[in-house]
């Protein structure tokens, strides 16, 4: 596992790198078509996290994940961020929020988080997943800019798009997703009920 992840971080490092000198038209249309390649250090920054927290903290689990962190800026300008507008500034400061939050995970020392919000939130997260990069960077922030609040700082879009994300995420979670879930289980009882009803009429006795 942990040698196919520092194999994957290094051909990721190498792609970007000289793919970008000396191919950069085919670097940059794979890079749009396999998004993960531009975002594989988060992803193995949260297996090395696990590790850590989960299985046993090691040294060169730490080196991995500051790596993975290292590597995640380098991707700044090699789309390694959501949002074209964002600066490596602030793209490394949320990296920093991140992995920091990571950290006090794995030290115990978030149980002041677990509230009515965040548990309102963890309930939402899936479909705020699914649909904050779509909704947020290709409809609210083009609108927003085009027509009602052209030239604001990106913070004041950034909190718009969260707040219209949150809503859109509770109104899909409360009112699609959680009732679905209740259907295809009440269904799925029935099912099994039936099933096992004819199980034992031809199972002998």
């Amino acid at each position: 596992m942990e040698r196919f992840i520092w194999i994957s971080l290094f051909l990721v490092y190498n792609w970007h790198y000289w793919g970008s000198l000396y191919a950069p038209g085919t670097h940059a249309k794979i890079s749009h078509l396999v998004q993960f390649i531009n975002h594989a250090p988060l992803f193995f920054a949260g297996i090395f996290f696990y590790l850590i927290g989960f299985k046993k903290a090691t040294p060169i689990r730490y080196f991995g994940v500051l790596c993975c962190f290292i590597l995640s800026c380098y991707l700044h300008n090699f789309f390694g961020r959501a949002q074209w507008v964002i600066t490596i500034q602030e793209h490394v400061w949320m990296l920093l929020v991140f992995f920091g939050a990571f950290f006090l995970f794995l030290s115990q020392e978030l149980g002041f988080l677990v509230n009515r919000v965040s548990l309102f939130l963890g309930n939402i997260s899936y479909s705020l997943y699914l649909i904050h990069q779509r909704i947020s960077t290709e409809i609210i922030r083009p609108w927003l800019q085009q027509h009602l609040l052209p030239h604001m700082p990106n913070w004041i879009y950034s909190l718009i798009m969260m707040a219209c994300c949150v809503g859109a995420a509770s109104a899909i979670t409360f009112w699609i997703e959680l009732p679905t879930m209740r259907l295809l289980r009440q269904n799925w009882k029935r099912i099994k009920g039936k099933f096992e009803a004819k199980q034992e009429i031809v199972l002998p006795r």
